[in-house]
C-alpha cells in the first residue's frame, strides 16, 4: 500500500496522518495524488544548502539569520542587550532548475515578533529572485522583489502564517535562487522566522 499524508508526531512517536491519497496492491486508488515540489527546505534540523550572507551586521552581533532547533526554522534578527543593530543579511537558495515550467509557486510560512515590534515597517522582510547570482555580495547583481505584502504578516506575534508568493515567468530559467532580505535600524529590529519552504 502507498500512502500520501502528513508526517508528525503524536503520543510522542513519528508517524503518518490526514491520510490525502493511497494506492493499494492491486491498484485501487482514492483521494488526490499530491504535485512533488520542484525544491523543498523545512528548516527544521538546519538551514539547509542555504548561503547567508551579511552585507551589514554589527561585530557585536553573532548573527543575523540563524537556525532555531527549538522552533524548526530559520530566523533573523539584529537586537542584543536591549540593543537595536542595523543591519542587511541576506538568506539564499541554492541554485534551483525551473526551466520547462510555466507556472511555479513558492510557498513558505513566516511570522516576526516580539508583540512591541509587530508593527514595523515590513518593508524590512522581503523575498527576491534571481537567476545570475553566484557568490558575493548579493546587490552586485540583478533580483526582482517578490510580492510579499503587508497584509501577509502575523498580527499576533510568533504565529506562522502561510505565504504564497508567484515566481515571475522571465525566472522560469535554470540557476534561479530565491532570498530572503532582513533589514534593521537602530529603532527597530523585530525578528523574522521562516520554516516549511516549497516551490511547485
Amino acid at each position: 500500500v502507498t500512502l500520501y499524508g502528513s508526517l508528525t508526531k503524536y503520543f510522542g512517536i513519528g508517524g503518518l496522518k490526514s491520510v490525502s491519497y493511497y494506492k493499494l496492491e492491486d491498484g485501487t486508488s482514492g483521494g488526490t495524488k499530491p504535485v512533488k515540489a520542484i525544491f523543498s527546505e523545512t528548516f527544521a534540523n538546519s538551514k539547509g544548502d542555504f548561503t547567508i550572507v551579511d552585507v551589514t551586521k554589527n561585530s557585536d552581533l553573532p548573527n543575523i539569520w540563524a537556525h532555531d532547533a527549538s522552533y524548526k526554522c530559520m530566523k533573523a534578527s539584529a537586537f542584543k542587550d536591549n540593543t537595536n543593530y542595523p543591519s542587511e543579511s541576506w538568506l539564499i537558495s541554492p541554485a534551483i532548475n525551473l526551466s520547462g515550467k510555466t507556472t511555479v509557486t513558492l510557498n513558505f510560512e513566516h511570522t516576526i515578533g516580539p508583540a512591541s515590534q509587530l508593527n514595523i515597517d515590513k518593508s524590512h522582510f522581503t523575498v527576491w529572485v534571481s537567476n545570475n547570482y553566484s557568490t558575493g555580495n548579493p546587490n552586485e547583481v540583478t533580483w526582482t522583489k517578490l510580492d510579499l505584502s503587508a497584509s501577509s504578516f502575523n498580527t499576533t506575534a510568533w504565529t506562522f502564517v502561510p505565504v504564497s508568493l508567484t515566481i515571475p515567468s522571465q525566472y522560469l530559467t535554470t540557476d534561479v535562487r530565491i532570498a530572503f532580505k532582513y533589514t534593521s535600524t537602530n529603532t527597530a529590529s523585530a525578528t523574522w522566522e521562516i520554516k516549511n519552504l516549497e516551490i511547485y
